[in-house]
C-alpha cells in the first residue's frame, strides 16, 4: 500500500496537467556540452534558387562579366546571449595551405526580429572566375565556439565541448549554366 501511495503522489502533477521541465540551452552547457548554432536547410540557397536538393549549381564561365552568385542562409541559435560566427570557404584546403583561410568571416547580431532564435547570415557574393577553373566547393561553417586557428582543420576546428556545422555548394562548369 505504501508503495501504491508513493507512485500515486509522485503522479500527482502529471495528472494536474503540469508540465515536464524541459532542459534549456543554459543548462546543456553544464553538462560538457554547448548547444551549436544551425544552419536552415530550407532556406540556404543560391541567389533565388532555394533549397537547391543537391547543392550543385551549374554555372557558365563563359557570361558576360563573369558568372557571380548571392548566396545566403539563416542560422537557428538557441542562445541569442552569445556570440555566433559564421566563416566562409572556397575551396577549402585542408592540409592549412593558402586556401584554408575564410574568404569572409562575420559575427552574427543577435536577431532583432521574432522568431528570436534565427540570425541571418550576411549574404556572400561568389565570383567563380577568380578561382579558376571549376569545380569549386563553397563552405559555410557556423560555431558558437571555434578553437585556435592553428587547430586541425584549420580556421574549422571547434573549442572544446563545442561543434561546428557546414552547409556546402559544389559550383560546376557547364555550358549553359547559370550567371547569376
Amino acid at each position: 500500500m505504501r508503495h501504491f501511495l508513493a507512485s500515486l503522489l509522485a503522479a500527482l502533477p502529471l495528472l494536474a496537467g503540469c508540465p515536464i521541465p524541459q532542459p534549456l540551452a543554459e543548462v546543456s552547457k553544464t553538462a560538457g556540452t554547448v548547444t551549436p548554432p544551425r544552419i536552415v536547410v530550407e532556406v540556404a540557397s543560391v541567389a533565388g534558387a532555394v533549397g537547391t536538393a543537391d547543392g550543385v549549381v551549374p554555372y557558365d564561365p563563359a557570361c558576360p562579366g563573369g558568372p557571380q552568385f548571392t548566396i545566403g542562409a539563416t542560422v537557428i541559435d538557441d542562445n541569442t546571449d552569445e556570440v555566433a560566427t559564421a566563416r566562409w570557404f572556397v575551396d577549402y584546403d585542408p592540409a592549412c595551405g593558402s586556401a584554408a583561410s575564410p574568404v569572409l568571416t562575420e559575427d552574427l547580431s543577435p536577431p532583432s526580429v521574432q522568431p528570436l532564435n534565427r540570425r541571418p547570415v550576411a549574404p556572400y557574393l561568389f565570383k567563380p572566375v577568380p578561382f579558376g577553373a571549376g569545380p569549386h566547393l563553397v563552405e559555410l561553417v557556423v560555431s558558437n565556439g571555434f578553437g585556435p586557428i592553428s587547430a586541425l582543420p584549420c580556421y574549422r576546428a571547434p573549442a572544446p565541448n563545442y561543434e561546428v556545422q557546414v552547409f556546402r555548394w559544389m559550383f560546376v562548369e557547364k555550358t549553359g549554366g547559370r550567371c547569376n
